[in-house]
């Protein structure tokens, strides 16, 4: 991220995280249909929104115009916290190993293994979810963020 100027482009909070909802729920859908390589995109989306999200709601609606997860986490401030995390669960850290490196170019990929597809889905969770998925550990985050 040092290396070159950002680009940041605006976007409601409360729709990034709507959005994510709604991909998370799709994904989820999709993987029971069958349909596993779309189901893997959309669960990763799923967190790059919501960290898209939380960016924007602590900043004025901006956001960095990025796909790498990394550089998401820490243009929302969250790098501490997630290595704290990661450091604190094993669950956790397997989660984040499996989705941060998240490129949207995987929907090109033909990956429909089921196995692959579940574990992505599972490393993502859900929002309700009591596992160490990291959209489960993000949502909250983008629900107490005022009225997001």
């Amino acid at each position: 991220m040092a290396d070159k100027k950002p680009i940041y482009i605006t976007g409601s909070p409360r729709g990034l995280r709507n959005q994510a909802e709604k991909f998370n729920k799709a994904a989820w859908a999709l993987y029971r249909e069958g349909h596993l390589a779309i189901a893997r995109y959309l669960a990763c989306y799923t967190v790059e929104l919501a960290l898209k999200a939380l960016r924007a709601h602590n900043n004025r609606r901006r956001f960095l115009k990025t796909h790498v997860l990394a550089e998401l986490v820490e243009d929302a401030g969250l790098t501490q916290e997630l290595t704290d995390k990661c450091a604190s669960s094993s669950r956790f850290k397997a989660s984040w190993d499996a989705v941060k490196g998240w490129n949207p170019e995987i929907r090109y990929e033909i990956k429909n293994h089921n196995a692959e597809a579940l574990r992505i889905l599972n490393a993502v969770g859900r929002k309700d979810g009591d596992g160490d998925g990291v959209w489960t550990w993000l949502y909250p985050k983008c629900k107490s963020r005022g009225r997001l």
